[in-house]
Order: structure tokens, then C-alpha cells, then sequence
């Protein structure tokens, strides 16, 4: 039976065989953002591991912009436990500081990781308190720096009182906003849900589906039955009960967990490949359709299909960066 340290270098050197390893980066980023935001890694020390033998396996296999990133994950999730250390001193130090609840912040760089959108939800006063708090240490820290808040990922443990006594609950962020509401109110509409926190009806929809129809129902739905709809109305399920006392809520997914990782570095690619043609187009001026698929092709860390280029060629004559000689039809012009 093979020990870890073997398996992890096994893993390490099948990365050697993969002809396109900047998606496998991509994959790998996104379960590991997973891991470090939601604390499903119970050793930071193992990533930090495995991500410096990546790094040192794609410094001889793959463009320097990927080593960089490894690189700057392998950071970040070092700088983030210190600076999580230094917070704990703060709030210390701060006797008068006070924010009601356990609270954990981690910090990335945004040019590492792959891109989420900022979330807009309307939190609760009691986890508002923790973010403002942490906002106003990180700016003791880095006072030219601006933090941008990915709720979508967090994740929270809270303790529900049922009739049957308290149970854990491991939900989202979204999820525990939702169920705080019910700490002011005994009953909630959907628009009364949805207004509050300033969720999309989409959002508020697999949000309460999860909540009052999926495996744990937390709430109850009236009418009762297996969909969500506007008119609806909840409720606290005071008898709801579990064996162990323990429940992990079920999420559909929801936000940029929808973007599979394929597709999110495809879109990528799309951006990098303009950006060649256009470096190219404005030293050269003009210059033969051949030749610029010869000349991006030569410029691209990774692997690209000619009809890729052809396609990219025509969205940007589209978007008038380029335009085709009137006389010479396979002669391309720079639009200045």
C-alpha cells in the first residue's frame, strides 16, 4: 500500500504527461480555493507541499504564468493562516471590540485564483459586525489595499434550537443569512426573504429549496409541496431532529460554482489570444493571414488550434481591431 508522500509524488510526476496542463491548473485551482475558503483541508501544510512540487514540475513544463500562480497560491494560503493569527491578537488587544461570533477570513490575491463575482447580498447585522471588524484591522495592515468579499464561498457553523434540543448546523453563507432572518421573525414570504438579503429570484429559489425541500428541511414550506415559488411563505421546522446532532445542509450550486472550470479557462484563452493578434497587427501593421497564424501560434504558452486563431481573427475584424486589404483578400490591416 503506497504512503502518502508517494501517492502525492505519483500525482505530481502523471502531471508530466498531460498535453494541456494549464487546464489541469485550472481544475486543481478551483478545488483548491474550495478546500482553503471552506475548510474542507485539514492540512494547509500537505497544499503547501504539494503546490511547491507542482511549481517545481511546471517551472520545466509550462509557461512562467502558471508557475507564478502556483507559486502565488502556495503564498497565499501561508499568508492568509499569519494574517488570521494576527487578527486573533487584534480583537485581543481590542477589548472593546466585540463581534459576537467566531469568525475566519481568508485572504487571497485576486491574480492567482480564479475569478468570482463580488457578492451584493445584504448580510445580517451579526455577520456585518464580523466583516466590518475584520475591515478595519485588514486596513491597519495594507491601508492602500481594498478587500473585495466572495460570500458565495464562505461557509459557517451554527447551532439550531428545536424541540428536540440544539443541533450543528454546516451551511453556507447564504444559507445562515437566511436562517438568522428567522431570529426576529417567526414567519417569512419569499419576497420578504429575497428583499432582505437582495438575492436574485434564482438565488432565493435554490436557496429555500434547499432549506425547506432538500434532505434537511430547516423550514417549512407553505403550501407544502417539492417546489419554490414567489407566493410562498416559511417558517422555522421546530421538530425537525437528527441522529448524531450533526447536519451538513445540502447546496445546489449557485454563483461561479455554475462555470465549470473548462469553460472558465476557455474564456480565458479567448482573451490571451486577442491580446497576441493585436500585439502582433500593431508592430507589423499588415501582414499576410498566414503568416499572423504562424507568428500568435508562436507567441501562445499553450497548445491552440489553428481554427481557434481563424475564429479569434473574425471577432476581432468584427470588433474593427482588424480589417482585410479591399484588394488582397488574405492581406489583414491593423486598425489603429
Amino acid at each position: 500500500m503506497l504512503g502518502r508522500d508517494n501517492v502525492i509524488q505519483n500525482v505530481v510526476e502523471f502531471v508530466e504527461y498531460l498535453s494541456d496542463k494549464e487546464l489541469f491548473a485550472n481544475f486543481y485551482r478551483k478545488k483548491l480555493i474550495d478546500r482553503v475558503t471552506c475548510f474542507k483541508s485539514v492540512n494547509v501544510n500537505l497544499e503547501k507541499s504539494i503546490l511547491s512540487k507542482l511549481t517545481k514540475k511546471c517551472a520545466c513544463e509550462c509557461a512562467w504564468e502558471l508557475t507564478s500562480q502556483m507559486a502565488g497560491m502556495r503564498n497565499d494560503c501561508t499568508n492568509s493562516q499569519e494574517m488570521q493569527s494576527r487578527f486573533e491578537t487584534y480583537r485581543h488587544n481590542n477589548r472593546n471590540i466585540h463581534t459576537g461570533i467566531e469568525f475566519t477570513a481568508t485572504v487571497l490575491t485576486t491574480k492567482f485564483w480564479p475569478p468570482y463575482k463580488c457578492s451584493q447580498i445584504h448580510l445580517p447585522s451579526e455577520m456585518l459586525r464580523c466583516v466590518e471588524v475584520f475591515q478595519d484591522f485588514y486596513s491597519t495592515e495594507t491601508p492602500h489595499r481594498k478587500l473585495r468579499w466572495i460570500y458565495s464561498l464562505g461557509f459557517c457553523n451554527i447551532i439550531g434550537k428545536f424541540d428536540g434540543g440544539p443541533i450543528e448546523m454546516i451551511a453556507t453563507t447564504y444559507q445562515t443569512a437566511i436562517l438568522l432572518l428567522f431570529n426576529d421573525s417567526q414567519r417569512l414570504t419569499f419576497s420578504n426573504i429575497k428583499t432582505q438579503l437582495n438575492f436574485s429570484e434564482e438565488e432565493a429559489v435554490g436557496l429555500l429549496y434547499s432549506l425547506a425541500c432538500a434532505k434537511y428541511k430547516i423550514l417549512v414550506k407553505h403550501p407544502y409541496n417539492t417546489t419554490v415559488g414567489t407566493t410562498d411563505y416559511f417558517e422555522i421546522n421546530s421538530k425537525f431532529s437528527v441522529r448524531n446532532g450533526t447536519v451538513k445542509l445540502p447546496m445546489p450550486p449557485i454563483d461561479e460554482k455554475k462555470k465549470a472550470p473548462k469553460e472558465s479557462i476557455y474564456i480565458e484563452r479567448c482573451f490571451v489570444i486577442d491580446a497576441a493578434i493585436v500585439r502582433i497587427m500593431k508592430a507589423k501593421k499588415v501582414l499576410p493571414h498566414k503568416q499572423l497564424l504562424i507568428e500568435c501560434t508562436g507567441q501562445l504558452k499553450f497548445k491552440v488550434d489553428y481554427k481557434e486563431i481563424k475564429r479569434r481573427i473574425e471577432d476581432l475584424i468584427g470588433r474593427e481591431y482588424l480589417e482585410r486589404d479591399s484588394e488582397q483578400i488574405d492581406m489583414l490591416r491593423y486598425i489603429p
